[in-house]
């Protein structure tokens, strides 16, 4: 599909395609302006109300300059015009003149709001009017980074080195020497030398036996003697 101004419009329960037969219908309903505006692959409706009043809505395609009288703007894109009156939903605004109207959606680039109630929408690089009632939170601008010069080295921040933080050595738990025992000596108190055992033989028994028998015998005699003795001379 080739470029051209209009892609079809739709009118009615009908539906044009050909250029020259949208111009006609355009001109007869007081559309001009739209004419005179370059455009491209424009998809476009005109909606009557229960007035029978028309209204022109730009669904699709590219506006590239022009003035925009009054109508609704759903989709699409905006290089640059004027816009005086009418319904923005949606689309994307580069570069122009708002001065009336509502703003629902879409992006706004570039270019100054002079006038209207913005009720949706993104708003980037826009000179905003004082009779603009804007319902939205701005939009933070992207700051630039900075270019290379060429042949000049760019000052960099100084890099701040991360804070170490101090590396606590593990506590190190004292090692208990194993308690010697005393070595117990065993049986030491039976390592004393020991008495060697007499040995006698009989025949010593029988000796010293017979030397005690006669010390008796020898004493029995004496006093045996002695009584005798005392007897007589009584």
């Amino acid at each position: 599909m080739g470029v051209g101004r209009y892609i079809e419009l739709k009118f009615g329960k009908n539906k044009f395609t050909e250029a020259y037969l949208i111009n006609d219908i355009l001109i007869k309903n007081k559309f001009n302006w739209l004419i005179d505006a370059e455009i491209e692959n424009a998809r476009l409706e005109l909606h009557k109300d229960s007035g029978g009043r028309l209204t022109l809505i730009w669904n699709a395609g590219t506006w590239i300059s022009g003035t925009w009288e009054y109508g609704v703007f759903r989709g699409g894109e905006w290089k640059y015009g004027t816009w005086n009156n009418g319904v923005w939903y949606n689309g994307v605004w580069k570069n122009g003149t708002f001065n009336s109207g509502l703003i629902f959606g879409g992006k706004f680039l570039n270019g100054k709001i002079v006038g209207g109630d913005i009720r949706g929408g993104q708003l980037f690089d826009i000179k905003m009017g004082e009779n603009v009632k804007n319902h939205t939170k701005p939009i933070p601008q992207k700051q630039e980074e900075p270019e290379t010069v060429q042949g000049q080295e760019l000052i960099q921040a100084p890099v701040q080195a991360p804070v170490q933080q101090p590396v606590q050595q593990p506590v190190q738990q004292p090692v208990q020497q194993p308690v010697q025992q005393p070595v117990q000596q065993e049986n030491s108190h039976f390592d004393m030398p020991k008495k060697k055992k007499t040995v006698l033989d009989i025949a010593s028994l029988k000796k010293k036996f017979d030397e005690l028998q006669d010390k008796s015998r020898f004493s029995k005699m004496m006093k045996f003697s002695e009584f005798s003795k005392n007897k007589n001379e009584s």
